[in-house]
């Protein structure tokens, strides 16, 4: 990850921003990376609106797609994927807003992809940024 890119995110964590919008930022700034594919000079407004674009219009539903609830972790659906989580109007988006780590489940306690000693917490954390952009970009809206 670029320098400045590395510099923005410890400043948002010195900020105090949680850990939660330090990893959505994070995984946009990569993501931006990814279909730019530029050096940081040459990016232009036109780049800019492009991703913007990308984002609102692609990315969303795509991203719900791929992302599965593992069994194991305490909430219902297990094997389903994120998409098809939204679509449940009776426990969904309580799903989601769980896995976001912007609610407690029952027991009290928040998300946690560093919590299942079976599950690796790349695919938690992979998991978590998908429920972070829905949250952010369907049911917070």
């Amino acid at each position: 990850m670029l320098t400045e890119v590395r510099a923005f995110l410890n400043d948002l964590e010195a900020d105090g921003y949680s850990e939660s919008t330090i990893v959505l930022y994070e995984w946009i700034l990569g993501e931006f990376q990814n279909q730019v594919s530029l050096p940081l000079e040459d990016v232009t407004l036109t780049d800019l609106r492009g991703f913007m674009l990308y984002m609102r219009r692609d990315y969303r539903t795509r991203h719900a797609k791929q992302h599965n609830i593992p069994a194991g972790i305490g909430v219902p659906m297990e094997g389903k994927t994120l998409g098809e989580a939204m679509k449940d109007a009776s426990m969904g988006p309580g799903i989601i807003v769980y896995l976001a780590g912007k609610a407690p489940n029952k027991s009290k306690q928040y998300f946690d992809p560093k919590g299942y000693d079976d599950i690796p917490a790349e695919n938690l954390r992979k998991l978590q940024k998908a429920a972070l952009i829905l949250y952010d970009n369907v049911l917070n809206t």
